[in-house]
């Protein structure tokens, strides 16, 4: 049985925002369902000529991760400046390090707010903010503060991006070399609507294709979901989102992809899981009887690279004993940004 759709392939183009190189990499696509209601998405975000929107994870050098620092710190800084709850702030890099729980507590934060405004959006507070019995004028304020919601879904990147830094600090050359890839609406921020959002719900068997490992030059459906999942909660060893049953299963999906570059872990993602969970009594409060949809860890595998080019050079293969650290280091890192997604019939 042939798992790949032959009759088209997709390709990311990135580049360097400075040089002007780029990076083409084209994708072999899976012969799922899923897969080609993602690509259906794809084909009607770039027919609106919906903006891309990505964060890309290199290799970076010191001088990168302070100057990431500050503008995480800077991020924080203008939230709380604008915002009626105070987040937790940082003052270092080494700081960071060594309180590692604070990413845990700003993620906490990230998805209050999420659930908050949701909240709102629903009981049409933004209709006539001034007679709603709960109107704050610092916020939700008297109309929907689109400059501090960009702020807020760039905390989450911040907050990830830092937490795979961490997790690597001392192996620097094996960082995490990822991209996580969106569509936004093309519109000016304080136009967007929920609506505009393009997504479908994830079907029953979909849930089958979860796969905890994650396998470099594969691409994964995103998990397009306010929340952590249970792998990404043990990533992160956070506890307290466990305990206040916050764990959210996904259950619907859009255009959003994410790319790994990471090298194969030395272990099973599900026996982590397995000892995080014995380790830390969650079946004293979480019934251990799960269902598939609660077991959904980590994505769903759309693609994997198979050739790519740089310039106008001649397109590469990759082989099954391509050198993984190099690539990223050589060829990955050497791009910083993602210029365009597109899905091509052969």
């Amino acid at each position: 049985m042939d798992i790949w759709d032959r009759s088209k392939i997709l390709e990311i183009i990135c580049q360097n925002l400075q040089t002007k190189d780029e990076l083409k990499l084209y994708y072999t696509i899976t012969s799922t369902d899923i897969a080609s209601r993602w690509v259906g998405l794809v084909n009607k975000n770039n027919e609106l000529n919906n903006k891309l929107r990505f964060n890309y994870r290199k290799i970076l050098s010191d001088a990168e991760i302070e100057a990431q620092f500050l503008e995480f710190k800077s991020n924080i800084e203008y939230i709380n400046a604008n915002y009626d709850i105070l987040l937790p702030e940082i003052t270092s890099v080494e700081n960071v390090k060594l309180n590692a729980n604070v990413l845990n507590d700003l993620h906490e934060q990230f998805e209050v707010y999420g659930d908050r405004l949701e909240a709102f959006i629903q009981e049409g507070y933004f209709n006539n903010p001034k007679a709603s019995p709960k109107y704050n004028p610092v916020w939700p304020g008297d109309s929907h503060n689109k400059i501090l919601h960009e702020a807020f879904l760039r905390i989450n990147e911040q907050i990830h991006n830092f937490e795979a830094i961490l997790r690597t600090w001392d192996r620097r050359t094996k960082s995490i070399c990822t991209c996580l890839v969106d569509f936004m609406p093309n519109k000016k921020p304080e136009e967007v609507l929920p609506g505009d959002y393009l997504h479908l719900p994830l079907k029953p068997e979909d849930y089958i294709l979860f796969d905890a490992e994650h396998h470099w030059g594969w691409l994964y459906l995103g998990y397009n979901t306010l929340g952590k999942h249970w792998q990404s909660a043990c990533n992160d060893n956070d506890i307290e989102v466990v305990r206040r049953k916050q764990i959210r299963p996904q259950e619907r999906f859009a255009a959003e992809m994410y790319m790994s570059f990471r090298g194969d872990t030395p272990h099973y993602a599900r026996i982590a899981l397995n000892k995080w969970w014995v380790d830390n009594d969650f079946s004293e409060f979480i019934d251990p009887d799960l269902k598939l949809k609660d077991l959904a860890l980590g994505f769903i595998p759309i693609a994997q690279l198979e050739s790519y080019a740089i310039n106008n050079q001649s397109i590469v293969n990759l082989s099954k004993s391509q050198d993984i650290a190099s690539w990223n280091l050589n060829v990955w890192s050497k791009f910083n940004s993602i210029k365009s997604v597109k899905v091509i019939n052969k």
